[in-house]
């Protein structure tokens, strides 16, 4: 994930925005913790943001010839600030 914000903050420098960050720690560590890969709440704390990014993110209890899409991300939400 820290390179494709470092990517997106040097985009909003160049065109003259500000993004504010949140993160979650929704991935394979949090499944195997919660058994789901995000709160119930989840869909609705990231509703108002203006976008979201998943970066790919290995966890040892799912191995990669396991994984599925929905267990192999870490999740950011941005919004931007003019």
């Amino acid at each position: 994930m820290p390179e494709g914000v470092r990517v997106l903050e040097a985009a909003g420098r160049k065109f003259g925005l500000e993004l504010k960050w949140d993160e979650y720690p929704w991935s394979c560590e949090y499944r195997a913790k919660h058994g789901r890969m995000m709160p119930e709440d989840g869909l609705a704390t990231i509703r108002d943001h203006d976008a979201v990014s998943s970066a790919p993110a290995a966890f040892p209890a799912f191995p990669t010839t396991s994984r599925c899409g929905s267990c192999s991300s870490r999740c950011a939400a941005a919004s931007t600030c003019t």
